[in-house]
């Protein structure tokens, strides 16, 4: 070291240090005190760091799950459309449009309607006259219709030939039961006549054998006489067995006349039931055809909003029965009203009924004017895998959310909630610090970095 390079340096009293001058220039530096507003500043640099990470282990956010959705109505929207088959005449509102309770929003084409009643109460007309003849031929008094039309005059004119078929039946069995009456009769005085002739010709035989038994008479009389008696004996009996045979066919013949009639009044009283059941079912249709009648004009149930229109146009078929979507759908307006709102299923492990969520809704910017708050009322069982218009999504689980505070500003003076509008729900699931946010990134790389198979 040179003498022009040499440095004194000096002792903390002041007085040179002979020892340093033969010390390097680095040692030097090293011993030269610092300047006290560098070490202030370092104190002041490790107090704000010490100062951060105590902050950050103590402070807390939110911890907020977020999902999109729009706002429904919590009562269900109303359904209108026709009851049956028919053809649209006139389409009088439009999606959109505020509608009032009993607003005409289409008028159907009649003619289907109008024919299904015409044809059910044209039965129930003929099926009732049928119902009052059957039922005076079970009781078996006259037949009285109780109005005069075409259909009772028919029922009349076939309750007066089963009337003439049931007199020329039953006719027909007196007769013959008649005929067999006087068979009988004239069989029985046969048999009487016969029982006297039998007591002459026993007296006539036992005097024969007494004149013969005294040698007055002869054993031929005797014998002839015997002869005429067990004749006669014999005719009687005869007599006697064709008089109970008769019997016995008048009373079968009697049988099968009272089961005749019994069978006609039977078979009345089946078709009785039949025709019954018949016009019941037909009063029931007439009905139902009659309703259906009553909404050829379509009007709306309830004030709302025409939330959609199905696929039809003036002169298009509408049928309830094929058709998936109905031809009106309606909000009340009403009607209370909550969010929906679709949350991912990686995110839906710590929700649960009761969590706050705030609602920004995208017609109105939050930062302007305001959200709403809700509190979410329910979480679907499973999760869904499309959306509302049927195209494959990623799973998520719909949580509905009562909206208990819709408190925006500067809104217009008319505001309301409307079906339908698309918003923005930030579920607040927890808190978690700051320094447990960065840790658990750093957890996340440490335990995941470096594991590819390459």
């Amino acid at each position: 070291m040179t003498a022009s390079q040499s440095l004194i340096i000096s002792s903390p009293g002041g007085a040179a240090n002979p020892v340093a001058v033969f010390q390097s220039e680095t040692q030097a530096v090293m011993a030269r005190a610092l300047p006290a507003r560098q070490i202030s500043f370092m104190y002041v640099l490790s107090g704000m760091l010490l100062l951060s990470v105590l902050l950050m282990a103590v402070v807390s956010l939110d911890r907020v799950v977020e999902g999109s959705g729009k706002i429904v109505p919590l009562d269900g929207s109303l359904f209108v459309q026709p009851l049956d088959r028919s053809i649209i005449r006139e389409i009088k509102v439009r999606e959109g449009q505020v509608v009032r309770k009993g607003q005409v929003l289409a008028t159907m084409d009649p003619t289907f309607a109008k024919a299904n009643l015409d044809q059910y109460e044209l039965r129930g007309v003929a099926n009732r006259a049928m119902v009052e003849r059957l039922q005076a031929e079970v009781d078996g008094r006259p037949y009285a219709p109780s109005r005069q039309d075409a259909d009772s005059e028919l029922q009349m004119s076939i309750y007066n030939q089963r009337q003439a078929e049931l007199r020329q039946s039953l006719t027909e069995f007196d007769a013959r039961i008649s005929a067999l009456r006087t068979s009988e009769a004239r069989a029985s005085t046969n048999a009487s006549n016969y029982d006297q002739q039998l007591a002459i010709a026993t007296r006539i035989k036992d005097m024969r054998s007494e004149l013969e038994a005294k040698g007055f008479g002869s054993k031929l009389n005797t014998m002839i006489a015997t002869s005429d008696r067990t004749s006669v004996q014999r005719q009687m009996q005869e007599s006697q067995h064709e008089a109970a045979q008769i019997r016995s066919e008048i009373a079968a013949l009697r049988a099968q006349r009272e089961a005749y009639v019994s069978k006609w009044r039977n078979d009345a009283g089946l078709q009785l039931a039949t025709a019954r059941r018949q016009l019941n079912d037909d009063k029931g249709e007439a009905t139902k055809a009659r309703r259906f009648s009553d909404y050829i004009t379509l009007v709306a149930p309830e004030d709302g909003v025409v939330l959609d229109i199905g696929e039809a146009s003036i002169g298009s078929i509408v049928d309830p029965g094929q058709s998936q979507k109905p031809l009106f759908t309606i909000t009340p307006i009403r009607g209370r009203l909550e969010a929906e709102i679709a949350v991912q299923s990686k995110d839906i492990g710590f929700i649960e009924r009761g969590q706050k969520v705030t609602v920004k809704l995208d017609a109105y910017d939050f930062l302007r004017h305001g959200t709403a708050q809700g509190v979410i009322t329910s979480i679907s069982e499973g999760s869904f895998t499309q959306d509302a218009d049927g195209r494959a999504t990623a799973p998520y689980f719909k949580v509905l959310v009562r909206i208990d505070k819709p408190s925006l500003t500067n809104v217009p003076a008319d505001f309301r909630l409307i079906p339908g509008m698309t918003l923005t729900g930030d579920i607040l699931i927890g808190k978690r610090t700051i320094l447990s946010y960065f840790l658990s990134g750093a957890q996340r790389a440490s335990s995941e970095a470096m594991r590819e198979p390459q």
